[in-house]
């Protein structure tokens, strides 16, 4: 049943994205799973550009009228399908997260200021200390709200990679998995 869905939501992203009314205002789409956003995406947006797109609220195709999507992932959330369409700034990422119905959920902005190499290099076993003193800007939502199990801080890097840690109870390091942005 997911799979289906799956289909007929990638099924219909692309249905709408292509019958835009003129060949210039298509949506410049790439679904590319094997790529990261910084190898689908060359353009660095502005603060100006950055501000734009996070006050936004519309519908994807809107968006994509002020902002040609490059990069854009399908996701799940609570079980349902969405897309996670992704910009670059300098100083970080964002990603406009948008239902089955391509209506706006919401935005948010990550910075970013580590390399994923320097992530690959903290071991099993590590304390949470020692994560937070190679990447300061991670989401470490969870040691303020006791919120989360599994315990996990969130970590978006310069080269394109979203790196999720997991800790145990002792704040020691579990379990690493990496992403494409």
């Amino acid at each position: 049943m997911k799979t289906r869905k799956t289909m007929i939501l990638l099924l219909s992203l692309l249905t709408i994205l292509s019958s835009c009314k003129k060949e210039s205002e298509k949506m410049d789409i790439i679904l590319q799973p094997d790529k990261n956003i910084c190898e689908i995406d060359d353009r660095v947006f502005s603060q100006k550009e950055q501000i734009e797109v996070e006050a936004f609220d519309g519908t994807l195709e809107e968006l994509n009228d002020l902002f040609p999507v490059r990069c854009i992932r399908l996701e799940f959330r609570e079980g349902k399908p969405c897309l996670r369409v992704i910009y670059r700034f300098e100083q970080g990422v964002l990603m406009a997260v948008f239902d089955e119905s391509h209506e706006h959920m919401f935005t948010y902005f990550r910075l970013w200021s580590i390399d994923r190499y320097e992530l690959e290099e903290i071991q099993t076993g590590e304390s949470i200390d020692s994560v937070i003193a190679k990447d300061p800007n991670g989401d470490y939502t969870f040691l303020y709200t006791g919120h989360g199990k599994p315990w996990e801080s969130t970590h978006f890097t310069r080269d394109g990679y979203y790196v999720i840690i997991e800790y145990d109870e002792r704040l020691m390091v579990i379990n690493k998995t990496v992403r494409l942005l």
